[in-house]
C-alpha cells in the first residue's frame, strides 16, 4: 500500500488521485464504494474532498462531497459510496480531488490509503439514507426508534434530542423537544411518522426545546460550536400565521437583555413576514398565503448560505425574498460582531401562535464551525444541499419518492460481490503451508499476474505507465532451498490463461521449506515480482498486545480496532523455517531482511550458526563464501 504523492507548492485545488478506470457494464448503472483510512492534519483552511466522474461529453461531474474542517486533525476510515450513471462505453473514470478556499502547501499531508470497488445495477438499490447526528447540532425525528416519548394518557410528550455530548463536545445531554399542546403520534406511514399537534387550550407555546443547549450557554453566549447553523423545519403549518423562534443569545440587561439577540421567524401576521437575527430584520415581501396553503406539508429551511426557502411536495423549493433594515438583500445570518462571525449562543425551536401544526422532524444541520481565529469557513452549498435532501428523505413528509441528485443512499445487497476488485491492494508475498484456505491439501498455488498490470497502471508511484506488449515469461528468479518449486528447465514456469488475466502455476515440492521469489517478465526484462514462503503454520506465536486500539484494514477496505481475542504474532520472523533456537532448524530461524521501500525481501549473508546463504534461480548461483570468515573475524 503506497501513499499518493502531492505537489508541495501553494494551491487551492489539487488531485489526490487523477484517474481511476472503472470497468462497468455499458447501459447499465453502476455503484462505487471507496473506502479506506484517511488522514488529515490541522490545515490553515478547511479541505473539502470532492469525487467526480467524467461524463460523455469530457466533463468531470461532482457525485460526493465531504468536508474536514481545518482545526481538526482527521485519522479514521472514510467510506464514500456513490453511483455511477448508465454510459455507452465500458470504461468510466473516476478522480479525487482536494479543495480549499486558501492556498494550501501541506497537500502532501494529506493520505486516503483506498480501495475501491465496483458493484453492478442487479447488486444494490437507492433507497432513503439514515441521518448522522455528526451532520447536526440538534436533531428531533420522531421516526427514530426510541426517541418519542408518551404521557400516561398516550399524548405525545417530547421527542429526544439525537445529538448528545459524544456527537458535539460542549453539548448538553437529554434535550428534549417537549409538545406542550395536544399532540398525537401518527405513523400509519412507518416511513413518515408525524406528531399531529392541537392547540384547543390556545396555550402560547406548543412544542419547545430547552433554550440553551451548550454547557455554560445559559450564562455566557459564546459556547456555541457552529456560527452558521442550517435550520431545518419539516412540517404542516397554519398559513393563518405562527411563529418560531431558532436561537437565543444571552445578553445583560444594558444591552438590551435575552429579547435583544434571539432568531426568529416572526410570521403571526401572515401578510407582514419578518425574520430576525439579532439586530438585523429581514422584511419578507411575499405574504404567508403566498408561499403555503393551509397545512401543507413544508420544509423550512433557513441560513447565510441557503437564504430562506421553503420545500414543496413538487421536489422544488421557493425562495424567499427580503430587504433588511440595513438595506441588504436575502441576509438571512447572524451578523458579524467587530469583524468576527457571531453565531447563534445557543439553538433551539419554540412553535408558538397557531392552533394546529405537524411535526415531522427539526434539525439544524452544521454550518460554519468555530475556530482558533474564531472566523470559520462555509461548508459548500452543494454539500450543504444534499443534507437537506436527506433529511427530507428520511422523515418522508412528501412520501417514498426519493429526491435526486446525490439524496439517495445506495444500499449493497448482503451477498453481493463487487465485480471489480482494486488488484493493486492484491497480495504480493503468499505463505504456503500445504493447504488452502479451506483446509484441504494442495501441491502448489496460482499467482494471478493482474497485480503487475494494475500496479504499473494505477500504483502510486508508477501510475500512467504500463506494461509492454512482447513474449511474457514467468520462472524462479532465486530460492534459498534447491529444488523447492517444481520449476521446469531453467527454472521456467507455467503461464495459465493470457494477458492480464494470466496466472502463473507454481508447483511445490512439500518435503521442503525456504523462500523464493517469482519474477514475471516480458521480452526477458522484469516487471514484477512475489515472494512466496514455503513454511509450516506460523501463526501460533504470542498474543502479547503492548498497544490498545491497534488497528487493522480488512479485505473489503474496512479499518477496524483488532479484537483482543484476534490478536497475535507470529512464531517466527518473516521468511525463517522455525520460530525455536534449539530445534531443528534453528540455523534457519533468522528469517530474511527487508529494506524500507522494497517489497521483496534479501537473502541475508548468512544463517545463525555463520554458515553461508545460497540461492540458486534465474539469475544464478549466489553465495557469499567469504561470509562465515568476515564474521568471525569480526566478532574476535
Amino acid at each position: 500500500m503506497g501513499l499518493i504523492y502531492i505537489p508541495i507548492c501553494s494551491q487551492n485545488t489539487v488531485d489526490l488521485d487523477s484517474n481511476i478506470e472503472i470497468t462497468q457494464t455499458i447501459s447499465q448503472k453502476g455503484a462505487v464504494v471507496i473506502m479506506g483510512n484517511f488522514s488529515k492534519p490541522v490545515t490553515p483552511d478547511n479541505v473539502v474532498l470532492t469525487i467526480k466522474y467524467r461524463n460523455e461529453s469530457g466533463n468531470w461531474i461532482p457525485v460526493w462531497y465531504k468536508t474536514f474542517i481545518a482545526a481538526n486533525e482527521f485519522n479514521n476510515n472514510l467510506i464514500a459510496t456513490f453511483e455511477l450513471p448508465a454510459s455507452t462505453v465500458g470504461i468510466q473514470n473516476v478522480k479525487i480531488e482536494l479543495s480549499s478556499n486558501s492556498n494550501l502547501t501541506n497537500w502532501q499531508s494529506i493520505i486516503w490509503q483506498k480501495t475501491v470497488y465496483h458493484y453492478k445495477q442487479s447488486d444494490y438499490t437507492s433507497g432513503k439514507c439514515k441521518l448522522d447526528e455528526n451532520e447536526y447540532t440538534y436533531l428531533f425525528t420522531p421516526k427514530t426508534s426510541g426517541t418519542v416519548a408518551f404521557n400516561a394518557n398516550g399524548s405525545v410528550g417530547s421527542i429526544k434530542d439525537r445529538v448528545t455530548s459524544q456527537q458535539l463536545s460542549k453539548k448538553l445531554d437529554n434535550i428534549t423537544l417537549s409538545i406542550n399542546a395536544n399532540g398525537t403520534l401518527d405513523n400509519s406511514n412507518p416511513e413518515a411518522p408525524v406528531i399531529n399537534i392541537e392547540n384547543p387550550n390556545n396555550f402560547a407555546t406548543i412544542a419547545s426545546s430547552q433554550k440553551y443547549i451548550y454547557q455554560g450557554s445559559d450564562t455566557s453566549p459564546w459556547e456555541y460550536s457552529y456560527h452558521d447553523p442550517v435550520y431545518i423545519f419539516a412540517g404542516k403549518f397554519s398559513n393563518a400565521g405562527f411563529f418560531i423562534n431558532f436561537s437565543n443569545w444571552v445578553m445583560p440587561p444594558e444591552e438590551g437583555g435575552e429579547q435583544a439577540g434571539r432568531g426568529y421567524l416572526d410570521f403571526k401576521n401572515p401578510n407582514a413576514l419578518v425574520n430576525r437575527y439579532y439586530n438585523l430584520y429581514n422584511y419578507i415581501n411575499e405574504k404567508l398565503t403566498d408561499v403555503i396553503t393551509n397545512q401543507e406539508p413544508v420544509v423550512i429551511v433557513i441560513s447565510k448560505v441557503t437564504g430562506l426557502r421553503v420545500y414543496k411536495a413538487t421536489g422544488g423549493y421557493i425562495t424567499i425574498n427580503a430587504l433588511s433594515n440595513y438595506n441588504t438583500v436575502n441576509d438571512y445570518g447572524y451578523p458579524s460582531l467587530n469583524g468576527k462571525d457571531r453565531g447563534p449562543g445557543s439553538e433551539n425551536f419554540f412553535l408558538s401562535n397557531t392552533s394546529r401544526a405537524s411535526i415531522y422532524g427539526v434539525g439544524a444541520i452544521r454550518n460554519r464551525q468555530v475556530t482558533p481565529a474564531w472566523n470559520g469557513t462555509s461548508r459548500p452549498l452543494a454539500e450543504v444541499e444534499t443534507e437537506i435532501n436527506k433529511f427530507i428523505n428520511y422523515v418522508g413528509i412528501f412520501g417514498n419518492t426519493v429526491n435526486p441528485d446525490t439524496a439517495a443512499c445506495i444500499i449493497i445487497n448482503s451477498a453481493a460481490q463487487p465485480d471489480a476488485v482494486d488488484w493493486t491492494k492484491a497480495p504480493n508475498s503468499y505463505i504456503f503451508t500445504g493447504r488452502d484456505k479451506n483446509g484441504n491439501n494442495v501441491d502448489g498455488l496460482y499467482i494471478p499476474v493482474k497485480k503487475a498490470y494494475e500496479m504499473w497502471k494505477n500504483g502510486n508511484y508508477m501510475k500512467g505507465n504500463t506494461i509492454p506488449s512482447g513474449v511474457i515469461s514467468a520462472d524462479v528468479l532465486w530460492e534459498d532451498n534447491m529444488g523447492l518449486i517444481k520449476s521446469k528447465e531453467n527454472y521456467v514456469l507455467d503461464i495459465i490463461g493470457s494477458g492480464e488475466n494470466a496466472e502463473i502455476k507454481i508447483p511445490i515440492n512439500k518435503v521442503k521449506e525456504g523462500n523464493a521469489v517469482i519474477a514475471y517478465k516480458i521480452d526477458g526484462v522484469v516487471y514484477w515480482s512475489w515472494h512466496v514462503w514455503v513454511t509450516d503454520d506460523p501463526t501460533n506465536g504470542s498474543t502479547y498486545k503492548s498497544y490498545d486500539d491497534v488497528k487493522r484494514e480488512l479485505s473489503n477496505g474496512t479499518v477496524e480496532t483488532i479484537p483482543n481475542s484476534e490478536w497475535g504474532w507470529m512464531d517466527r520472523n518473516l521468511g525463517a523455517l522455525g520460530g525455536t533456537l534449539n530445534g531443528e532448524g534453528w540455523n534457519r530461524s533468522g528469517g530474511l531482511m527487508y529494506q524500507w521501500g522494497r517489497k521483496d525481501p534479501f537473502p541475508p549473508l548468512t544463517n545463525n550458526d555463520a554458515s553461508f546463504y545460497q540461492i540458486t534461480g534465474s539469475l544464478g548461483k549466489v553465495v557469499y563464501d567469504d561470509a562465515a570468515a568476515r564474521l568471525k573475524c569480526k566478532f574476535q
